[in-house]
């Protein structure tokens, strides 16, 4: 079928002719436009760039026209090539080579089968948008209880450093029983105490804990004369406590060890609906050990780009027995648990044990010369070793947490690029083997 030269012109894309057509309209545009500048006030020089403006304006208008034509002619074509569409009934049934019989009315009842057919009997589905019908209840979120989640406690997301700088390196262990307890609008308050009545009652507690007699036990290592107790720290909330154990030290911009330990309990979702008590509890030590000298008192150098290891660098073994010391805060939470609470199941949970260090090298703070090291291997700033509590990986709670212990250490230690690890913590799994 020969085509007129319109039907052309409206089926052709950038042909020549359109192109060139556009190339001579830009052209008298620009040499309309260089006269009205060079001769403003010249009578005819507004006219010359008003006419320009004006073929312009034609030739948008024209492509915008032809576009709209080869639309509808699209569409025309299409629909004509397609034919006309039956609609399928609503009634029928859907056999396994996807033919529609007659049958009951699928809309409203039906079963698929095996072969892929709809048969009647089936339930009749719910028509949204009924006038009677009602909306569904919002549900009570409830939260799948998994070591990951236990990631909610590292140094940087919950109970986060303090004062005037952040500590060069932060170990924490933290546990949760059940689980991490989750945020909840309609439980309210979970604690059976609050205020000062809590908070009295947790300076007590870890007054009187294995943590604080190992912690007062540090002091000529650390060098405070003075007898420190734990204080609360902060406002928080009314199921949230936080409490330090911090020395008097000359220089309150050097903080160079300060214990703390934070408390916060709540409610737990439970898949059918049920909220039960839950606890997270963890415990810090905090260093700054660039301005301290070999005996660990304040130095006038800060070993920031000194060879490492610094001189007040932690031994490996040094190291380890810190993290050691701070497992007992499982047992701990358990205890406060019990009192703070009401009845509930914290015999199980989940325990998890970070390092975490801020603007340092692990190398400059941990000695690791009787390591070997392969040859650009990168510094780990964060180690963390989650598992589920009670501790498996032992016969006592002792051996338990020593062998959870010794694995950070190698997992810490391989994945800085050191050898040399293994069997180097094998005194502390089995600490009576020769």
């Amino acid at each position: 079928m020969a085509w007129s030269p319109i039907e052309r012109w409206v089926d052709n894309g950038w042909s020549p002719l359109r192109v060139g057509y556009w190339v001579l309209s830009a052209l008298v545009f620009l040499v309309s436009l260089y006269g009205y500048v060079s001769h403003a006030h010249h009578p005819g020089a507004v006219w010359y760039l008003v006419g320009a403006l004006a073929i312009f304006a034609f030739w948008a208008l024209t492509e915008r026209l032809r576009w709209r034509i080869r639309h509808d002619r699209l569409q025309a074509r299409v629909a004509a090539l397609a034919g006309p569409q039956e609609r399928p009934s609503p009634k029928g049934s859907i056999s396994a080579g996807g033919h529609i019989n007659a049958g009951k009315d699928i809309r409203a009842e039906g079963n698929v089968t095996a072969g892929g057919s709809i048969e009647a009997g089936g339930p009749t589905p719910p028509v949204l948008g009924g006038e009677n019908q009602a909306l569904p209840e919002y549900p009570v979120p409830a939260y799948p209880s998994s070591e990951a989640e236990m990631h909610q406690l590292a140094p940087n997301s919950w109970l986060v450093p303090f004062g005037p700088k952040q500590p060069e390196m932060v170990l924490r262990v933290g546990v949760a029983l059940p689980a991490i307890p989750a945020s909840s609008a309609t439980a309210g308050t979970a604690t059976k105490i609050r205020g000062e009545a809590r908070e009295r009652w947790l300076i007590d507690a870890l007054e009187a804990s294995p943590l604080t007699r190992w912690l007062r036990g540090l002091a000529p290592v650390w060098h405070w004369d003075d007898e420190v107790h734990w204080e609360v720290h902060g406002s928080g909330q009314v199921d949230f406590t936080e409490l330090v154990f911090r020395p008097a030290w000359p220089t309150p911009n050097q903080q160079s060890f300060v214990a703390r330990c934070g408390v916060g309990t709540g409610w737990r979702p439970q898949p059918n609906g049920e909220l039960v008590p839950a606890l997270r509890v963890a415990c810090d030590l905090m260093f700054n050990l660039l301005e301290l000298d070999h005996d660990r008192r304040p130095d006038t150098i800060r070993h920031a780009t000194t060879p490492p290891p610094i001189p007040a660098a932690l031994s490996l073994d040094e190291f380890a027995d810190y993290l050691l010391e701070l497992m007992v805060v499982p047992t701990l939470a358990r205890e406060i648990g019990e009192h703070l609470l009401p009845a509930g199941d914290l015999r199980t949970g989940y325990v998890g044990a970070w390092m975490t260090l801020s603007g340092v090298e692990f190398q400059r703070l941990v000695k690791v010369s009787d390591l070997t090291r392969l040859p650009g291997a990168v510094s780990v700033n964060d180690h963390v070793r989650l598992d589920p509590w009670p501790l498996t990986c032992g016969s006592t709670r002792e051996s338990a947490n020593r062998s959870f212990v010794a694995d950070f250490m190698d997992e810490l230690l391989e994945r800085g690029g050191y050898r040399g690890v293994l069997g180097r913590f094998e005194s502390l799994r089995n600490p009576h083997t020769d």
